[in-house]
């Protein structure tokens, strides 16, 4: 048994900018706690290595199992090109809160017939945005707050955007 993980160190310096080194590495143990363990104690060791040779300090590290996922490049995408959908926030007693949820290089049926607004009825976008609605799961998405699915299916509005840095 041999399982891939992937570890993230995120340093951060005097200015407060941080960056993120990722790593990844093939751990066989006994069973899939071992893995986790000897993974654990790879990435311990990475991030005490990396503190003695860098000025900045470690702003957080995580470890990541890697359970699939294709290598294979799709055809006609680009992850700079995003549905921004705004969801409603569980926000109790204050004025409306938003927060964006991005969806990199979405599929055209995302939209509506412009191409630029996002579909709030489609089924497949209710769908995602529900899933930050479920307190249970705990994915929050802003300052402990999750998505208020009672309010419109939880979407505010949405539209593409492109990310795209500029070559000039």
């Amino acid at each position: 048994m041999a399982s891939t993980y992937e570890g993230a160190i995120t340093m951060i310096d005097a200015k407060a900018l941080k960056t993120t080194l990722r790593v990844g590495g093939i751990f066989s143990g006994i069973d899939e706690n071992d893995e986790f363990s000897l993974a654990k104690a790879a990435l311990a060791a990475l991030v005490v290595a990396l503190g003695n040779v860098s000025g900045a300090n470690v702003y957080k590290s995580s470890l990541t199992l890697i359970t699939g996922g294709g290598t294979a490049l799709p055809a006609g995408t680009d992850i700079t090109d995003e549905a921004a959908v705004v969801c409603f926030l569980t926000a109790e007693g204050v004025a409306p809160k938003y927060h964006t949820l991005r969806i990199p290089a979405p599929l055209a049926a995302v939209f509506e017939s412009d191409l630029i607004t996002v579909d709030e009825s489609n089924a497949d976008v209710q769908a995602f945005v529900s899933e930050f609605g479920q307190e249970d799961v705990g994915w929050m998405v802003s300052d402990g707050e999750y998505v208020e699915l009672l309010n419109e299916n939880g979407i505010s509005h949405g539209f593409w955007r492109s990310k795209a840095k500029s070559s000039q």
